[in-house]
């Protein structure tokens, strides 16, 4: 990863445990999404839940890791190079203890209830948020909140709580605000002892979380498990994505908004997202965290997956992301950015049973609220080799320039693809809109580009001269093409890099065609241009479907990053 991640400001990620509190590891920060927030003044805090394993007791309600509490926090004032804190906020509070879960291993649920809820009604989860300066943090042990960002705790006395009907709240990642309602999370009833209902709650606080109103919201039949949301730029209209219950089915995610009117709540454009799965292998999308990000004017996802073969999606941090016009439309075709972390295993106990997710070594990925400021975004994950050795979180410092950052995650050999939104200035001739050929999809017709006439053209303006390298186009399902030409601008007029004969798709499979760039010029194999054009030709009455088209070039200003110590950053006495 070191060449990929030259430019520190583009993305970093480091490790949020805390060397100076914890020169060794004292728990499992793996587990739990790790959540994230940031205030006003610019202090980083996290919460998540350490243990070592999936559950903290035996099928007695017995704890089985001294280590294990509930709302692990760590702060950063210098933009998460360096982590304080490192405690559990309810211990360090009140000295509260985590109460035993029940995990029924079983015969029974596969949902682990607590054995005795807190008495506002939060079960399982945990969420945390910011008003103003104060930053609050949530879970079954209780609401706490921080007037001084995150150096301090509070408990706060819940008169008014969450339960509906004797059934506590499962809560979500994040709290947010609303400018009347004031603090507001989202969860689910579980039903019994057997996880989520088809219907999500959302829950709001005027009165700093002493009181709160629960309204029940139907979702259409989808089931929402731990839905993640943000704020738009209009403040009565949020952004809801949510996963799907992984016991019963593999299912892609879930969009909605939710909207706030009239001092009631209304979940709107429910629809099935595009985010592949795999079912046959139960690659499912297991925790995730979404933000608005006002730069690039998309929902952008962190989505990992819960699997056992490290290839394909695997336990991956992946990003995707959506159009505002498409969110608020109900549209759900969702553009790949790229990978921000690969796992190199699989979830899974090892070779521990039992064996439902295969013999993957590794505890997951878990990503969760994404927290961020006017530059950048912080994506929290735990990541861990397994559940028999300790583990800890990450946290991923990514720039808001998303077109950018898509430019590093997708780079390959040390090149970078050029074939983004943002240089397309012209493309006479297509059907469908033109970022169904950058949306780094092959995997879906929904991620394809047609055209009208028996030609059709896409043209790049870089806004500087580039170097590019190699061209290739992905295209397939009958589509056909007699010729494909490219033409680089010379600085007075367009001259020609190739003309290709037909390309070699036939099949409804789909394929690659790779172009290396000729000789031309006093440089062998690379153009440099600020422009490129790239014209299709078919037959008259004949379709033409491309899928993705990619760009290769050389990264304007390469910087190798520092060369790291990895012995002795991270080894582990």
């Amino acid at each position: 990863e070191i060449d990929r991640l030259a430019d520190p400001d583009v993305l970093s990620i480091a490790v949020l445990n805390s060397h100076t509190a914890e020169p060794t590891p004292t728990g499992n920060d793996n587990f739990g999404r790790p959540i994230g927030a940031i205030t006003p003044a610019g202090t980083l805090v996290t919460v998540t839940i350490r243990q070592r394993y999936h559950a903290p007791s035996n099928s007695d309600g017995e704890r089985v890791d001294a280590n294990t509490t509930n709302l692990y926090m760590k702060r950063s004032t210098d933009g998460g190079r360096t982590w304080q804190g490192g405690y559990p906020i309810p211990e360090a509070v009140a000295g509260d203890t985590m109460r035993a879960y029940r995990w029924h291993t079983t015969g029974g649920p596969r949902w682990g209830t607590a054995t005795q809820a807190q008495e506002w009604g939060a079960h399982w989860g945990r969420a945390l948020g910011v008003q103003g300066r104060a930053v609050y943090a949530a879970s079954q042990e209780g609401l706490y909140a921080s007037d001084d960002e995150g150096a301090s705790w509070r408990r706060v006395e819940v008169g008014s709580g969450l339960a509906r009907d004797e059934r506590p709240l499962y809560l979500a990642p994040e709290i947010r605000t609303h400018p009347e309602a004031g603090l507001v999370l989202l969860g689910h009833f579980p039903e019994g002892k057997r996880g989520p209902t088809p219907q999500i709650a959302v829950a709001s606080s005027a009165d700093g979380g002493r009181t709160w109103q629960v309204q029940h919201l139907d979702t259409g039949g989808f089931e929402l498990v731990e839905p993640s949301f943000d704020r738009l730029p209009d403040p009565d209209l949020y952004f809801v994505f949510s996963r799907r219950d992984p016991f019963d089915r593999s299912a892609a995610p879930v969009q909605a908004i939710l909207r706030r009117h009239g001092g009631r709540w209304s979940l709107e454009q429910t629809a099935e997202t595009d985010i592949p799965f795999d079912a046959p292998r139960r690659d499912m999308q297991d925790t995730h965290g979404v933000f608005y990000n006002p730069v690039s004017g998309r929902l952008e996802a962190a989505v990992s997956y819960r699997g056992s073969d490290p290839a394909d999606y695997g336990m991956k941090v992946s990003l995707y992301s959506l159009s505002l016009d498409d969110a608020l439309a109900g549209r759900a075709h969702w553009r790949f950015d790229g990978v921000l972390h690969n796992h190199r295993s699989g979830y899974g106990n090892g070779d521990a049973p039992p064996k439902r997710y295969g013999t993957g070594r590794g505890e997951g990925q878990h990503p969760a609220g994404i927290a961020a400021d006017a530059a950048h975004a912080w994506v929290t994950f735990g990541s861990g080799p397994s559940s028999a050795t300790w583990a800890n979180s990450y946290s991923v410092r990514r720039t808001l320039d998303t077109d950018r950052l898509r430019e590093v995650l997708t780079s390959e050999d040390g090149l970078v693809n050029l074939a983004q939104d943002r240089y397309a200035a012209a493309a006479p001739g297509w059907r469908t809109p033109l970022d169904r050929l950058h949306d780094g999809r092959t995997d879906g017709l929904r991620s394809t580009a047609l055209h009208e006439a028996s030609e059709a053209v896409v043209e790049y303006r870089f806004g500087g001269e580039r170097q590019i390298r190699r061209l290739e186009v992905y295209g397939g399902d009958g589509g056909g093409c007699t010729r494909w030409t490219a033409d680089y601008w010379d600085g007075n007029a367009w001259a020609g890099v190739f003309s290709s004969d037909a390309l070699p798709w036939k099949n409804s499979d789909g394929s690659w065609m790779h172009r290396e760039i000729p000789y031309i010029g006093s440089v062998p194999g690379e153009i440099r241009t600020d422009r490129l054009r790239l014209t299709f030709r078919t037959e008259p009455d004949r379709p033409l479907r491309l899928y993705e088209l990619r760009l290769w070039a050389v990264p304007e200003e390469y910087r190798p990053a520092p060369t790291i110590d990895a012995e002795a950053t991270y080894r582990l006495p």
